[in-house]
């Protein structure tokens, strides 16, 4: 294309089919509204802290997406073995859930009634989320260790959540599993349990900033918030504060609702559907302590409904120079819905107040004493998890659908298109995207129905 391409948005998706374009010689301008790249894929640090904004992994699903990012980095990363866990009876329980780690770990009557639900769970065909965890775990178990906590992370009622959100953590609980864990021990767990993931030296933020290493820095626009797209006969024109530019292809990696609500060319209906859609968002706390270690496990999973936290993950056990040798650190996940992000936003009182409340509840949970406490921080997460409702579904395929329709327009990543989609799936996307605008052939991406 002769034109340079427009990306709007300047997270992991924009910043990756930025640099695929520009390896193939393919001219782009990329927009970002705030002051810094990378999105939630960034590495912040509180003098010998570091920690992420969010609690990152990158899995091996995909080889060549894989060896890629791998020498993009030059190899400064290493693979991780760590698994995660539930906090729950004052216990780390593995999870993915183990039903032998499980039954060693939990009150002796409340394992039984989880192993007769499991025995006599319904074997229905789910239609939602909930359904979908009482027939893999059956009521006890999948209440104790998945509805309390998707109750608290998602803010709605879990029968109105769509299966997008729980086939890949929720499945291959059998049986069969707790035959191959009592005959051959934790070194046969079922393919159920999380695999092992790559983590960058010196915290995720390296990503981004090996991926801006190869860019031009003349083609990257900071604190350049787009305000209106025009299509137009030759193209899309796109406004900033800074001026208009008109683009034969535009990219856009900004949340959805956003980008219908810029959109001229998309109708008042597919904007009302778009509006509709609910992102979660987090205020993440990040709490520094003077001690080694807290646990050894990748992410803590928290439950119970009467702690404000739904995930913790020290940064250190992603790479220990995330923090000095004798001390440690924890990042933890509040989630908000939307009015309460708006209001906690814009507002230092709240996210202090948010912040303290963290800490105690993080002491409460016994991770920590008070008094090994050395320092507090906290920011917010918006659009940090597309909330994905059976509703939505329809409503995200209307949308996208209006967007892209005038061709030349693609959705990308998993805000714009409303996706529960990884890393390695962001990358794989871009990559895709930038093969197609490369050959000039029309990018009509289907929207995935659930």
């Amino acid at each position: 294309m002769s034109s340079p391409i427009a990306i709007l948005g300047g997270g992991i998706a924009g910043l990756v089919l930025a640099r695929r374009l520009h390896e193939r010689g393919v001219a782009f301008e990329l927009f970002e509204a705030s002051n810094e790249f990378g999105g939630m894929a960034r590495t912040l640090r509180y003098g010998a802290f570091g920690v992420d904004t969010g609690a990152h992994r990158f899995h091996d699903k995909d080889p060549e997406i894989t060896a890629w990012t791998g020498a993009l980095l030059d190899g400064a990363w290493h693979k991780s073995h760590k698994r995660s866990a539930i906090l729950k009876f004052g216990r780390f329980i593995e999870f993915p859930l183990s039903p032998v780690n499980v039954l060693r770990n939990v009150p002796f009557t409340r394992g039984m009634r989880y192993a007769w639900d499991f025995v006599f769970r319904s074997r229905g065909e789910p239609a939602n989320f909930r359904d979908h965890a009482l027939t893999r775990f059956g009521g006890a178990l999948a209440e104790d260790f998945v509805l309390q906590y998707s109750r608290k992370l998602w803010g709605v009622p879990l029968e109105t959540l769509s299966l997008e959100l729980g086939t890949g953590r929720l499945k291959n609980l059998s049986l069969a599993t707790v035959l191959k864990e009592m005959c051959f021990g934790e070194r046969k767990k079922h393919e159920h349990l999380d695999g092992s993931f790559y983590y960058p030296r010196g915290g995720y933020g390296r990503i981004t900033d090996a991926l801006l290493a190869g860019l031009p820095a003349e083609r990257l626009h900071a604190n350049c918030a787009i305000t209106a797209l025009v299509r137009a006969d030759s193209g899309y024109r796109v406004t900033t504060p800074q001026g208009e530019r008109m683009f034969a292809a535009v990219a856009g990696a900004l949340p959805l609702p956003k980008l219908c609500a810029m959109a001229d060319w998309v109708p008042e209906s597919a904007r009302s559907l778009a509006r509709k859609l609910k992102h979660r968002h987090l205020v993440n706390v990040f709490v520094m302590l003077n001690r080694p270690e807290v646990s050894p496990h990748a992410s803590l999973y928290v439950p119970d409904s009467d702690c404000l936290v739904t995930r913790v993950h020290e940064p250190k056990q992603r790479c220990p120079s995330l923090a000095p040798a004798d001390q440690t650190s924890l990042l933890a996940e509040v989630p908000l819905d939307d009015a309460t992000a708006a209001q906690t936003a814009t507002r230092v009182p709240a996210v202090n107040r948010l912040r303290d409340e963290t800490v105690a509840a993080l002491a409460r949970l016994g991770l920590y004493k008070k008094d090994e406490v050395l320092g507090a921080e906290a920011h917010v997460i918006s659009n940090a998890y597309p909330c994905i409702t059976l509703e939505s579904l329809e409503q995200r395929r209307a949308a996208v659908a209006a967007l892209e329709a005038p061709g030349a327009f693609y959705c990308l990543g998993r805000s714009a298109r409303f996706e529960y989609t990884h890393l390695h799936q962001i990358f794989r996307e871009a990559f895709e995207l930038a093969d197609r605008l490369c050959e000039r052939r029309p990018a009509v991406q289907p929207v995935a129905e659930a």
